[in-house]
């Protein structure tokens, strides 16, 4: 099946005024997102640096070879993507301003935001809001979208797009982004203001977890819901965490299970995807199971497993998932075990009180959809 090198194959020798930018554009601009490029990029807007240069200047760096390793999760051709647009007519010459990149494990905030500028005299503008990274503050912050009403990267986003605008004081602008970058930008249209909905030209949401209910009921969002295009692989583990919005196009992808998640693995078909009908059972069980289990929870008991579990990945020492993974199972398990029995009681036994509230919901899944098949026997 074609993917994203395949496009730049088919697409690559047209410029943006030959072939206006589509929606195979914005998913080849978020998996570039996350390439490594701290210190290649200035946060200004009046800065620019066309892609060209950026791939020539990642190959350049002392530590180049850090750079290949984007992460665990996160597909290591990445840099490899970037470097074949960087050699097509149609991406070359494409300019990359603003880059704005925040960590601050205090807070376990994480984000990063990039403004595009393609087509005739670089007129054209997409905001694309990378997606978590390999940091475990990065996962840490996703778990708070369990239960904080806000959380830092989306107040990051709101700040980022009003800095564009405010720079760039005419035309219009796409929204971009991945998982988390995903629910940033539609969470950034949404809550921007009128003045600034206006500004928006599309939203691409790829994957990204949803929100409440009552978050696509308000105006705010219904102001700009026919602008956003939500897409999301046949075996969806995050985009289906939380209410979405009605309409949404389900892609088929050539990895299985969780690896779907992946932009590479996505199945393109000319400027569009190839679609599936419908999420696949395993999807729609995680979907059901997870949803009931965060319904049953308070806030505050949400809150208190995400600190518990980011309190013993803390720590093992570990920073990123990639050192989590590398490091020693047996002295990690160890770690782990000692804060677990450094907890209070009280705290230790809400943990597993929770953990066990998991399990009770899958059980209950099983047995029902159990009896549901046997039922349809007879």
């Amino acid at each position: 099946m074609a993917d994203l090198f395949d496009y730049l194959l088919w697409r690559g020798d047209l410029d943006f005024v030959q072939s206006p930018f589509n929606k195979i554009d914005a998913l080849l601009l978020a998996q570039i997102s996350y390439s490594k490029v701290d210190g290649l990029l200035s946060d200004s807007f009046d800065e620019a640096k066309t892609l060209s240069q950026l791939s020539k200047d990642i190959k350049s760096a002392p530590d180049y070879k850090e750079r290949l390793n984007v992460g665990v999760l996160i597909n290591n051709r990445v840099t490899e993507l970037l470097d074949k647009c960087s050699k097509t007519n149609r991406f070359r010459d494409m300019k990359i301003c603003g880059y704005r990149n925040i960590f601050n494990q205090e807070s376990a905030e994480q984000f990063s935001g990039f403004c595009f500028l393609y087509g005739k005299k670089w007129k054209q503008k997409a905001v694309v809001l990378k997606g978590t990274d390999d940091t475990l503050v990065g996962w840490h912050e996703d778990f708070d979208l369990s239960w904080k009403e806000e959380i830092p990267s989306q107040r990051d986003s709101l700040k980022y797009f009003a800095d564009v605008c405010h720079h760039f004081k005419s035309g219009k602008i796409t929204l971009i982004g991945h998982s988390k970058g995903g629910n940033l930008v539609v969470n950034t249209a949404a809550k921007c203001g009128e003045k600034l909905q206006r500004r928006i030209a599309d939203v691409y949401n790829f994957d990204g977890p949803g929100f409440s209910a009552a978050f696509f009921e308000s105006d705010e969002f219904m102001r700009v819901e026919a602008k956003i295009h939500s897409y999301f692989p046949s075996f969806s583990l995050v985009g289906v965490v939380f209410s979405h919005q009605k309409n949404f196009t389900i892609v088929q992808s050539s990895a299985s299970a969780a690896w779907q998640h992946d932009m590479l693995t996505w199945n393109i078909l000319g400027i569009d995807f190839e679609t599936a009908k419908d999420f696949t059972k395993e999807s729609k069980a995680f979907c059901r199971n997870l949803n009931a289990w965060l319904e049953k929870l308070s806030v505050e008991q949400k809150r208190n497993f995400v600190d518990a579990m980011f309190s013993m990945a803390d720590a093992t020492g570990a920073s990123s998932l990639t050192q989590l993974k590398n490091d020693n199972k047996i002295a990690v398990s160890g770690k782990i075990l000692s804060v677990v029995t450094s907890m209070d009681k009280e705290t230790r036994s809400e943990v597993f009180k929770i953990i066990s509230l998991l399990t009770d919901v899958i059980r209950t899944d099983i047995f029902n959809s159990f009896g549901a098949i046997l039922s349809v026997k007879k």
